[in-house]
């Protein structure tokens, strides 16, 4: 069967420029994104699955060492034209082979397009990447289970989304040894946003 996750990279690699257009731009989520980096004890940052780069841009405007990856190449392509003073790597996210450690990452609507089952074993790796203290800001979905939908960006197009409830993935970070910041539930703003409401949760690494 094919990897669920890559469902979701071939359809960004075919959405590209429409994503650019709808979302490019979008800074909404910047309320977030400056408690988030608020939180942090140092300047680096890695956002994972970074799209088309703008949230990256705006990190590194606010004064930190921010890097990106993403597993599309076109939306890559994108970024890196538009954002060449960063730095942006074509990485899975559940492989990630950069040798550092960071003070903060960033998974804005990237982590939910795994399963349950490989967020759990990824969150160990995310772990060890985190210097001590280190925060993670995520944005999923708010729902229940798992399921390929229709993307809006473009008929005849599917990708997968993985929903959660509160409550749900709290209990996955608090088992793989994060600890609960913030939280908060936001309202689609767009008709092309993949399902209704956003949950944010902001954690911290716990030794």
């Amino acid at each position: 069967m094919k990897d669920k996750n890559m469902i979701a990279v071939d359809t960004y690699n075919k959405i590209a420029q429409e994503y650019d257009k709808e979302f490019g731009n979008d800074y909404s989520d910047t309320p977030y994104v400056d408690k988030f980096l608020n939180y942090l004890e140092g300047k680096k940052v890695l956002d994972i699955g970074c799209g088309v780069g703008n949230l990256t841009k705006y990190i590194m405007d606010k004064g930190f060492n921010v890097e990106g990856i993403d597993l599309s190449k076109e939306m890559l392509n994108i970024a890196k034209q538009k954002y060449s003073d960063i730095k942006f790597y074509e990485m899975n996210m559940k492989e990630i082979t950069l040798r550092k450690k960071y003070d903060g990452i960033m998974l804005a609507y990237s982590l939910f397009h795994l399963t349950k089952k490989e967020v759990i074993e990824v969150l160990p790796k995310y772990y060890d990447l985190l210097n001590s203290n280190g925060k993670i800001l995520l944005i999923l979905q708010y729902g229940q289970g798992e399921r390929i939908v229709n993307e809006p960006l473009k008929e005849g197009l599917k990708i997968f989304i993985n929903y959660y409830s509160q409550d749900e993935i709290i209990e996955i970070l608090k088992n793989n040894r994060f600890k609960i910041l913030y939280t908060d539930l936001k309202k689609s703003e767009s008709e092309f946003e993949l399902g209704n409401d956003k949950l944010v949760i902001i954690c911290q690494k716990t030794n």
